[in-house]
């Protein structure tokens, strides 16, 4: 039996920054309620979380991938980037989504590559940006890979810890043998 799945983009057309940016910084409604001060500090500082626009943008993202996660150099980055912004106007973190509809109409966003710069981690870029994520995908359930060693960013995020998505996703990455899942 061909099961058929339809890739597609959690990127909006018009290209405003996600959700949870606003100037006054108080459009953090999907945010857990320990994550809110953090994310609330963040953009009332000016930092914005958006996709890239431009290639510079996708470039700066791609160097942050291969830095901070040590992703190969001849990795493809195919799929929609989200970055956070500082205000100096500087990317400072970055996620790789996929997106697609399975056979039975689901959707699913999967966060491929999660990467902050190391003068910008523990600071609530990471954070945000998961949760930027979950308002870019508007209802669709977001997930990802994720090691031991990064179980409890995941969790104090908001994130529940699974082995089995339930769905027959495995992981072929012996070091991601978890999935983390925003709710």
């Amino acid at each position: 039996m061909s099961r058929r799945v339809r890739f597609f983009s959690v990127m909006p057309v018009d290209m405003r920054p996600i959700g949870i940016t606003s100037s006054s910084g108080d459009n953090l409604d999907d945010m857990p309620d320990k994550m809110t001060k953090k994310a609330r500090k963040l953009t009332r500082k000016g930092w914005t979380f958006r996709f890239a626009r431009t290639e510079k943008d996708k470039n700066k993202a791609v160097e942050l991938f291969r830095t901070v996660d040590g992703i190969a150099g001849n990795a493809v980055f195919d799929g929609d980037i989200l970055v956070a912004e500082s205000p100096h106007h500087s990317i400072a973190g970055a996620a790789l989504l996929g997106s697609w509809e399975d056979a039975n109409g689901l959707r699913h966003c999967l966060v491929r590559v999660l990467a902050v710069a190391p003068d910008k981690q523990g600071k609530g870029v990471g954070t945000a940006l998961l949760w930027a994520t979950h308002a870019a995908a508007r209802g669709i359930e977001v997930f990802g890979g994720c090691s031991a060693a990064n179980e409890g960013f995941y969790r104090a995020a908001g994130c529940e810890i699974r082995t089995d998505l339930g769905n027959g996703m495995v992981s072929s990455n012996p070091l991601y043998n978890r999935w983390f899942v925003l709710p």
